[in-house]
């Protein structure tokens, strides 16, 4: 059974405090104290059991400070690392630090982000291949407050210094959500080429139009009501989708090259569906939170493919929203 460490840092620090004193500090939860906490003994909690970091610069190597740190993550083999908002720039280089330390310190040689499945592994190509930094190929394929941000930036450094080495932290991406420049342009072209090269009648039968004309909507992010596929055009994508489940998704991972692997082209295939849903349910709908969630288990999918394929035995970091985090 592995073990899994969540490890959330940035404004939740006071929330947390409120709630760990709410539950358990002084008297019976119906007195009125037990609901009416002095913001001086919260203080006073969080100084008392916190313990302060040296720095936050990825570049700081003296690890002492994140020694408590190291206790809480122990042996675990899955570490998640939360962001509470998107692009929050302290939080951002403290994930960096927290990254380089569980690599050079504990052990950890993957590292799991909630961006694009394809685009990120694209990314991993063209520095295999060709040898372009994730610096130069994030932008418009890693997710933007990653990619575009200083303080994101700093981390794809790390990534790309990382990657190099005897012991190499190794980069996957987790999401559904198909919007960068590779999902665009190369995804539908790559998917007919292989589903071909395999003996696939598909790209050749008279849904497949409708299949390719939604999923570039898809990967487009494409929202505007007016914009969005039929009734019709939606239900023959998800007759191939059910198509391509039954030609990907029955040969498990076997340590081929990942867009090699028909388990690989199934996450892709059968992450567009939920990205679908999750676009094309208005936010008032009753099912909007349903979607929701269906896109973090999904998510949640796409991770335990890799750490039980291509990352098997390995000690893996995920770095997403709390939000979605708390699903996957």
């Amino acid at each position: 059974m592995q073990t899994v460490r969540k490890t959330t840092y940035g404004r939740l620090a006071l929330a947390l405090a409120t709630a760990m004193l709410g539950a358990c500090g002084g008297g019976n939860a119906d007195t009125p104290q037990a609901n009416q906490l002095d913001p001086a003994i919260i203080q006073q909690e969080i100084d008392a059991r916190s313990v302060a970091l040296a720095s936050i610069d990825p570049n700081h190597t003296d690890f002492s400070d994140l020694a408590v740190f190291g206790q809480s993550v122990g042996d675990a083999r899955i570490v998640v690392l939360n962001e509470t908002e998107h692009a929050l720039g302290e939080n951002m280089r403290l994930v960096a630090r927290l990254t380089r330390y569980l690599h050079e310190q504990k052990g950890f040689d993957v590292f799991l982000m909630e961006s694009s499945l394809f685009d990120v592994q694209r990314m991993v190509e063209l520095k295999q291949q060709q040898g372009i930094s994730y610096l130069d190929s994030g932008p418009g394929r890693m997710f933007f407050a990653t990619s575009r941000t200083a303080e994101g930036r700093e981390l794809v450094r790390y990534l790309d210094q990382a990657a190099q080495g005897g012991r190499p932290l190794q980069l996957a991406g987790v999401d559904v959500m198909m919007g960068g420049e590779s999902s665009l342009t190369e995804l539908l072209p790559r998917l007919e080429h292989y589903l071909r090269q395999n003996g696939s009648t598909l790209p050749d039968s008279a849904n497949w139009p409708a299949y390719r004309m939604v999923s570039q909507k898809i990967a487009s992010l494409v929202q505007v009501q007016s914009d969005r596929p039929s009734s019709a055009e939606q239900a023959a994508f998800q007759q191939v989708s059910t198509q391509l489940a039954s030609e990907l998704c029955q040969t498990p991972y076997a340590g081929e090259a990942v867009f090699e692997s028909k388990s690989y082209w199934c996450r892709v295939t059968q992450s567009l569906p939920y990205q679908a849903r999750y676009l094309w349910t208005s936010a008032g709908s009753s099912n909007a939170d349903l979607n929701w969630a269906e896109r973090d288990i999904a998510q949640g999918q796409n991770a335990a493919w890799w750490l039980e394929g291509p990352f098997r035995g390995k000690k893996a970091i995920l770095f997403t929203h709390a939000a979605h985090g708390s699903v996957a």
